[in-house]
């Protein structure tokens, strides 16, 4: 009789045991070990993205002496080309909740870890914003955009540049046949035309 209660502790113990591994598996294979250290390369990556593209765009608004409008628009393409390079291999260089859930979409991102890299991403910028803001107290501008035409047409412009974007990113990140090495450069003439607009 005791041999058979110790037998059932023993199969509940490894039936439990099983079920708890197997618990610990999925979340691993969700949040890898790795995870923290991508999510907080997204946050450096956004908030350099944002510094330098909108400090840029701020310091053009303040005196274009000292930052052309075409130094601008060549800041933000050059600093994503950079991060590419940066923080690529590290978290795929999303910096952008758009791109993030775009590459969900076509199942080349889980879906878990959306939250985390948009909650990333959004603490970049947030910081970025706020340390600009800081930096350049006295200007109003901060890198906001000034559409030269109606809302509707600023927002259309802002659907198709972001769309532009995105396809390109997730076009030439998931084709195998794609030359990984081409990224940055093909988005770096993307963002620099689109920010000539």
């Amino acid at each position: 009789m005791e041999e058979i209660d110790r037998s059932r502790s023993t199969s509940r113990l490894v039936t439990f045991t099983n079920e708890l591994q197997n618990r610990i598996t999925q979340k691993q294979s969700m949040y890898p070990l790795g995870f923290s250290k991508k999510v907080f390369a997204e946050v450096i990556g956004t908030y350099l993205l944002v510094f330098v593209g909108s400090g840029a765009a701020a310091m053009n608004s303040i005196d274009e002496n000292k930052v052309s409008k075409l130094g601008a628009s060549l800041a933000g393409g050059f600093i994503v080309t950079v991060m590419i390079y940066a923080i690529g291999h590290i978290s795929g260089a999303h910096m952008n909740p758009a791109v993030s859930l775009a590459f969900a979409t076509v199942k080349h991102f889980p879906w878990k870890q959306v939250p985390f890299y948009i909650a990333a991403q959004l603490t970049g910028a947030i910081s970025a914003s706020y340390t600009l803001r800081v930096l350049l107290e006295p200007s109003k501008q901060l890198g906001a955009t000034s559409p030269s035409g109606s809302n509707i047409q600023a927002l259309i412009i802002e659907i198709v540049t972001t769309f532009t974007m995105v396809f390109i990113s997730t076009a030439v990140a998931t084709d195998s046949k794609a030359v990984k090495l081409c990224i940055p450069k093909m988005l770096i003439k993307c963002l620099i035309l689109l920010h000539q607009n």
